[in-house]
């Protein structure tokens, strides 16, 4: 026998076990990827205040860094007084600033108070008119007093490590190993590079990019995930119960009963 038109259909949910315990590991695998990610979202954003009061500071004559620690305080600051040593750089190949190919350049520096040396991160420069001929660049000399900001090169390349000691200055290089350049020079090389200031002497066209860290970035990917996991459970709603002809039920009942 049919139901009376007026009376509103029941909401009726048709449980299964294993679809709902599989659903609900997706959707907890969802979430805790969104809560990771919110997670990774606070790292940065401590991180990038970090380095924003690093760089705002002002700077810290390098021998007065605390080196104690494991790695060397990235960003910081730093004052350098002494020398270029104007005859040992390192050109990296394969750098482009606007679309153009050229080098970053790379130019020891010794210090007048311990006679230790910093690689010092100039900038970029075009290239020469063929691959066998480096550019020309104008280098300082006499003592200087420079500023710049320290930054730590990868340890790892994608380029087979070359081998320098047989090679004459000045360098061209795939890759930048401290490390490598320490074996060809005569005092104790820092184990960073100092990237120089535009108003620094020895600068050439600097052609790093800002420091970000992309919080928002890992905020967006949480939204996605917690996104998904809504949908799971919308899509598990729709294809567990009746609720799309409960709806429709609940609105004939409504229009036929104002």
């Amino acid at each position: 026998m049919n139901k009376p038109s007026n009376v509103p259909l029941k909401f009726s949910f048709h449980f299964n076990w294993k679809a709902a315990v599989t659903i609900g590991i997706a959707v907890y695998a969802l979430l805790s990827l969104g809560f990771w990610q919110l997670d990774r979202a606070e790292q940065k954003r401590i991180q990038q205040q970090t380095i924003d009061d690093r760089l705002s500071d002002k700077p810290t004559p390098i021998e007065e860094l605390d080196l104690s620690e494991d790695s060397p305080p990235e960003f910081s600051r730093v004052l350098l007084e002494g020398e270029y040593l104007t005859n040992r750089s390192v050109f990296l190949v394969n750098k482009f600033y606007q679309g153009q190919p050229g080098y970053e350049v790379f130019t020891a520096f010794r210090l007048k108070s311990t006679a230790r040396t910093v690689i010092i991160s100039r900038g970029w420069t075009t290239a020469g008119r063929s691959l066998n001929e480096l550019p020309n660049i104008d280098t300082p000399e006499g003592p200087v007093s420079i500023t710049g900001t320290i930054h730590v090169p990868a340890t790892r390349s994608f380029f087979i490590e070359q081998e320098i000691a047989g090679m004459n200055w000045p360098l061209r290089l795939h890759h930048l190993s401290i490390e490598k350049l320490a074996s060809r020079l005569e005092s104790p090389v820092f184990p960073f590079s100092v990237r120089l200031d535009r108003d620094s002497k020895g600068i050439l066209r600097p052609n790093w990019s800002t420091v970000d860290t992309h919080a928002e970035r890992s905020i967006s990917y949480a939204w996605q995930w917690f996104g998904m996991a809504g949908t799971l459970l919308l899509l598990t709603l729709v294809r567990s119960t009746n609720i799309s002809d409960w709806l429709r039920s609940m609105r004939d009942h409504s229009e036929s009963h104002p």
